[in-house]
């Protein structure tokens, strides 16, 4: 356990927390600090009634923002496999390289056995394939 000091409202607490969180507990004490420095205004405002005033607006903003996550919409499963991103990866770390190599001058004819007719690779003629396009072969 360790204990960290924390100034909020220009006053001093200490707080303990696990050991590797020090960072963490000053971080969101800074943040506490800002939003009740924002909140007082340079008004001289009780302790007690600051703290609380600097908590119901944090949750506020706490609500709204998981309020606003809730309403994204979820992730539609099946759109992509680890294996259709990895040849869709693959494929475009090639092209890049043959684009590459033909805007420096060089004659690239693929130099991959992966490409065959037509220059394309099999992710490419796979891909192809699957949303119907013709691949020339």
């Amino acid at each position: 356990m360790a204990d960290v000091t924390v100034k909020v409202g220009g006053r001093s607490y200490v707080v303990g927390c696990g050991a590797g969180e020090e960072l963490r507990v000053a971080a969101l004490a800074k943040r506490l600090d800002t939003e009740a420095g924002a909140l007082a205004g340079g008004v001289a405002v009780p302790e007690a009634r600051l703290l609380l005033m600097t908590a119901l607006v944090l949750a506020d903003k706490l609500d709204e923002a998981e309020a606003a996550l809730a309403a994204r919409p979820e992730p539609q499963p099946g759109l992509f496999d680890a294996d259709e991103a990895e040849a869709a990866v693959a494929t475009l770390d090639e092209a890049t390289r043959r684009i590459e190599s033909l805007a420096a001058g060089g004659d690239d004819d693929g130099g991959d056995p992966a490409f065959g007719e037509g220059g394309l690779s099999r992710a490419e003629r796979r891909a192809l394939r699957r949303t119907g396009g013709e691949t020339g072969e």
